[in-house]
C-alpha cells in the first residue's frame, strides 16, 4: 500500500512538473507575441501619451480656476478628478 501511495504521489509530481513547464512556455510566449506586435505596441503608446496628456490638461484647469492655488501644490495628491472619484468609490 505505501509502495502503491509513493508512486502515486511521484505521477501527480510529474504532471505537476509537466504542467509547470506548459505554464511557462505560454507566458514566455505570450510575452513574446506582446513584444513583437506593433499595432498593439502602438495603441498601447498612444493610450499612455494620451493618459498623460489628459492629466495635464486637467491639472493646468485645476490651476486656472483655482488662482489662490500656490504653484507646485497639488490638492488631490497628483489625482485628477477621474482617478480621485474611482478612489473615493473602492475605499468607502
Amino acid at each position: 500500500m505505501a509502495m502503491e501511495h509513493r508512486t502515486h504521489l511521484r505521477s501527480l509530481e510529474d504532471e505537476l512538473k509537466k504542467f509547470m513547464e506548459l505554464t511557462s512556455l505560454s507566458t514566455q510566449m505570450i510575452i513574446a507575441r506582446l513584444e513583437n506586435s506593433g499595432p498593439l505596441l502602438d495603441a498601447w503608446t498612444w493610450f499612455s501619451k494620451e493618459q498623460e496628456r489628459r492629466r495635464a490638461d486637467v491639472w493646468s484647469r485645476k490651476n486656472e480656476s483655482c488662482p489662490g492655488n500656490p504653484s507646485g501644490h497639488d490638492p488631490l495628491g497628483g489625482k485628477d478628478t477621474v482617478d480621485s472619484a474611482f478612489d473615493s468609490k473602492n475605499h468607502k
